[in-house]
């Protein structure tokens, strides 16, 4: 379930989602709508996120760092 999804991008393949409030990183298989949640700790206040198609790179707000999540 999604709750406040607040980023998306994509690395050709997969769509990448901050979900805010679940404090969690959903990836979509774009070929057939698989859904995942990464093993990620915590997202902090990341309202953004890109990706070079190796790591995701979140803007966290609330501490204002970026933070880094390898694939």
């Amino acid at each position: 379930t999604f709750f406040a999804p607040v980023g998306i991008t994509c690395d050709g393949s997969n769509l990448y989602i901050t979900n805010l409030a679940n404090q969690t990183i959903r990836k979509i298989v774009i070929a057939d709508g698989e859904v995942s949640t990464l093993p990620v700790n915590q997202i902090g206040d990341a309202t953004s996120i890109v990706t070079d198609g190796r790591t995701l790179f979140l803007n966290d707000l609330g501490k204002g760092v970026i933070r880094k999540v390898h694939l």
